[in-house]
């Protein structure tokens, strides 16, 4: 926002996007999947939860929900994913399951290698079904 507090971000750009933040080809290796995510939790809340220092968090270049329970964080720096992963995230009395997004994806191509299906897909959108 400028100083005469207009919104100068590019049209489409969340507020839990930071401006320019555009993929780099190298976001995966920076980037978590956050599952258990309260429904009062919305993205500006999970970017704050992963930003602070206490989380094992650090600069977070950019949240993307990929269902009411989970999101990808993207974080500016390498460093921060073993930091975040390590620790025990909770907020509000929930834990959140975190995992690397190398790792996760790494299991999904391994899980639908044996079973012959998309488990990337059935992982990722089976929270859309739940009701």
């Amino acid at each position: 926002m400028s100083r005469d507090g207009e919104d100068r971000r590019p049209r489409g750009a969340s507020a839990s996007e930071k401006p320019g933040s555009g993929d780099d080809g190298d976001s995966d290796n920076r980037s978590i999947l956050v599952s258990n995510i309260p429904a009062a939790m919305n993205d500006d809340k999970v970017m704050i939860h992963f930003q602070r220092l206490s989380n094992g968090g650090g600069d977070v270049r950019k949240v993307t929900r990929l269902s009411p329970s989970q999101a990808k964080v993207v974080f500016e720096d390498v460093k921060v994913i073993e930091k975040v992963t390590a620790r025990k995230q909770e907020t509000d009395g929930v834990t959140l399951q975190v995992k690397s997004w190398p790792s996760f994806l790494g299991w999904a191509l391994e899980m639908d290698r044996h079973k012959k299906f998309n488990c990337v897909q059935v992982c990722i959108l089976s929270n859309f079904t739940k009701t």
